[in-house]
C-alpha cells in the first residue's frame, strides 16, 4: 500500500494480520532493539502483541557483544584481515553460544541466576580486552524491566511449530544472507556466524527435514 517497513528481527509476516510470527531458537536477539522495532510497528498501526512468539531457547545479544565486536575489528585494523562486520555484536553473541556461557531468553525468568550469568559473561570481555567498558550492574537493572516486557512474548516455539506442521497449517520460513555468507559453505572467513542456508531452517527452528515443502532461493 505504498508503505515502506525496515524489519531486522521481526518476521515480515507481521504485516499480514492473519499470520502468527515466530523468532526461532537459532536467532540471537538484541531485546532492546526488538522492542524498539515493535514500538515502531505499533505506532504505524501494525498489531504485534499476541502475534509474535520468541523462542525461550534463543540467545540474547547484549551491548557487551557489540562492544567486543568493535574491539575485535579495531585489533585487526591495518592488517588486511578485518572481517567487515556490522559491529552489531552478532559474531560475539554466537561465540558466547558456542562457548556455552551464553544467556538465553528463557534465563530471564530467574533474575538472580540471570545476573550471575551476565556478570560472568562480562568478565570474559574484561579479561580479553583492556579497553572493554561495560557497566554490568546497570545492565542487570535494565534487564529486570526487559524481563517483564518479554514475558508475554516468550514460548516453546519448537513444540508450537511442530504442532502447526502436524496439523497441516501453512508455515512460511524466512531467512536472510544465504549460502555465500554461511559459516560452513560461504566465503570463509568473510561470512556470518550461523548457517543461513537450508540446514539452518532445521536447526534454527527444530523442524524435521521431512516437513519441508517448496524451497525458494532469491539471487540478486
Amino acid at each position: 500500500e505504498g508503505n515502506k517497513y525496515k524489519l531486522h528481527l521481526i518476521p515480515s509476516g507481521i504485516l499480514n494480520p492473519d499470520a502468527t510470527c515466530v523468532v526461532g531458537n537459532g536467532v540471537v536477539v538484541h531485546l532492546p532493539g526488538l522492542f524498539d522495532e515493535i514500538k515502531g510497528l505499533e505506532e504505524r498501526g501494525v498489531k504485534v502483541q499476541g502475534r509474535l512468539i520468541i523462542s525461550d531457547r534463543a540467545h540474547v545479544l547484549f551491548d557487551l557483544h557489540k562492544e567486543i565486536d568493535g574491539l575485535r575489528e579495531s585489533e585487526l585494523s591495518g592488517t588486511g584481515k578485518q572481517i567487515g562486520t556490522t559491529k552489531r555484536g552478532i559474531g560475539p553473541a554466537y561465540a558466547s553460544k558456542a562457548t556455552r556461557n551464553g544467556i538465553r531468553v528463557g534465563d530471564l525468568v530467574d533474575m538472580d541466576s540471570f545476573a550471575e550469568k551476565l556478570r560472568k559473561l562480562a568478565m570474559d570481555g574484561q579479561k580479553r580486552f583492556e579497553d572493554f567498558e561495560y557497566d554490568v550492574e546497570s545492565e542487570v537493572e535494565r534487564y529486570k524491566e526487559i524481563a517483564q516486557t518479554v514475558a508475554p512474548y516468550m514460548g516453546d516455539t519448537v513444540h508450537l511449530i511442530n504442532e502447526w506442521a502436524n496439523k497441516g497449517e501453512k508455515i512460511l520460513i524466512e531467512g536472510a544472507n544465504a549460502t555465500l555468507l554461511d559459516v560452513d559453505f560461504g566465503t570463509y572467513p568473510f561470512v556470518t556466524s550461523s548457517n543461513p542456508s537450508i540446514g539452518g531452517v532445521l536447526t534454527g527452528l527444530g523442524i524435521a527435514p521431512t516437513k519441508l515443502g517448496a524451497i525458494i532461493g532469491v539471487a540478486k
